[in-house]
């Protein structure tokens, strides 16, 4: 058995990982890739996922300097539910 090496993380947890990283106030998408611990690819597949659900929405942030659009992320009410009602159970199962 090797060890040092760590799981990979589940659907589920690449999820919520994101989920609190938007609600720790990371908005913009290499925030939230960092925090999260994320590939690029992944972090894309990841974000839209959670928006198709309702967990979160994009906001195109316009920057009046130049002609570009800086899309950030902010946490439905739908999405914070989901977090607390997962830290709920969390607690309830005492899980490390």
């Amino acid at each position: 058995m090797l060890t040092g090496l760590k799981a990979r993380r589940s659907r589920l947890e690449l999820y919520l990982t994101v989920l609190k990283a938007i609600k720790n106030g990371n908005e913009k998408q290499t925030r939230i890739m960092y925090e999260s611990n994320l590939s690029w690819i992944t972090l894309k597949d990841v974000l839209s996922s959670l928006e198709i659900q309702g967990l979160i929405e994009e906001i195109e942030m316009s920057e009046s300097r130049d002609k570009r659009t800086i899309k950030i992320y902010r946490i439905t009410t739908k999405g914070d539910h989901l977090l607390k009602h997962f830290h709920q159970t969390e607690k309830l199962l005492k899980i490390d």
